[in-house]
Protein backbone atom coordinates (compact mmCIF):
# COMPACT_ATOMS: atom_id res chain seq x y z
CA UNK A 1 0.00 0.00 0.00
CA UNK A 2 0.84 3.65 -0.02
CA UNK A 3 3.20 4.57 2.87
CA UNK A 4 1.09 7.57 3.92
CA UNK A 5 2.53 8.10 7.40
CA UNK A 6 6.12 7.39 6.40
CA UNK A 7 6.36 9.26 3.08
CA UNK A 8 3.23 11.23 2.17
CA UNK A 9 2.03 12.94 5.37
CA UNK A 10 5.50 14.14 6.34
CA UNK A 11 6.82 17.66 6.51
CA UNK A 12 8.66 18.62 3.35
CA UNK A 13 7.20 15.96 1.07
CA UNK A 14 7.03 17.45 -2.43
CA UNK A 15 4.37 16.90 -5.05
CA UNK A 16 6.97 15.19 -7.25
CA UNK A 17 7.86 12.75 -4.46
CA UNK A 18 4.23 11.93 -3.75
CA UNK A 19 3.53 11.53 -7.48
CA UNK A 20 6.42 9.10 -7.70
CA UNK A 21 5.06 7.05 -4.80
CA UNK A 22 1.62 6.79 -6.40
CA UNK A 23 3.01 6.00 -9.88
CA UNK A 24 5.21 3.28 -8.42
CA UNK A 25 2.31 1.73 -6.52
CA UNK A 26 0.08 1.79 -9.62
CA UNK A 27 2.60 0.22 -11.99
CA UNK A 28 3.62 -2.40 -9.41
CA UNK A 29 0.03 -3.48 -8.85
CA UNK A 30 -0.54 -7.02 -10.08
CA UNK A 31 -2.37 -6.99 -13.39
CA UNK A 32 -1.38 -3.46 -14.42
CA UNK A 33 0.51 -3.35 -17.70
CA UNK A 34 1.03 0.40 -18.17
CA UNK A 35 -0.02 3.84 -16.97
CA UNK A 36 -1.85 5.64 -19.78
CA UNK A 37 -2.35 8.99 -18.04
CA UNK A 38 -1.59 10.49 -14.65
CA UNK A 39 -2.69 13.88 -13.31
CA UNK A 40 -2.37 15.25 -9.81
CA UNK A 41 -2.91 18.48 -7.93
CA UNK A 42 -1.52 19.74 -4.66
CA UNK A 43 -2.92 22.66 -2.67
CA UNK A 44 -0.22 23.85 -0.28
CA UNK A 45 -2.65 25.98 1.72
CA UNK A 46 -4.93 23.06 2.60
CA UNK A 47 -2.28 20.34 2.11
CA UNK A 48 -4.78 18.62 -0.16
CA UNK A 49 -3.60 16.19 -2.81
CA UNK A 50 -5.71 14.51 -5.45
CA UNK A 51 -4.76 12.15 -8.23
CA UNK A 52 -6.50 10.78 -11.29
CA UNK A 53 -5.10 8.17 -13.62
CA UNK A 54 -5.90 5.62 -16.23
CA UNK A 55 -4.01 2.42 -16.78
CA UNK A 56 -4.17 -0.63 -18.98
CA UNK A 57 -4.60 -4.02 -17.39
CA UNK A 58 -2.93 -7.15 -18.74
CA UNK A 59 -6.40 -8.18 -19.91
CA UNK A 60 -6.49 -5.14 -22.19
CA UNK A 61 -9.12 -3.34 -20.12
CA UNK A 62 -8.65 0.36 -19.31
CA UNK A 63 -9.08 1.31 -15.68
CA UNK A 64 -9.83 4.94 -14.75
CA UNK A 65 -9.69 6.16 -11.14
CA UNK A 66 -9.74 9.46 -9.27
CA UNK A 67 -8.64 9.63 -5.68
Amino acid sequence: GIPYNQSVFVKGATKAQVDSIFRSQIINTEGVEEIISFNSTFDAATRGYSVGFSCRAVTGDTIVLEI
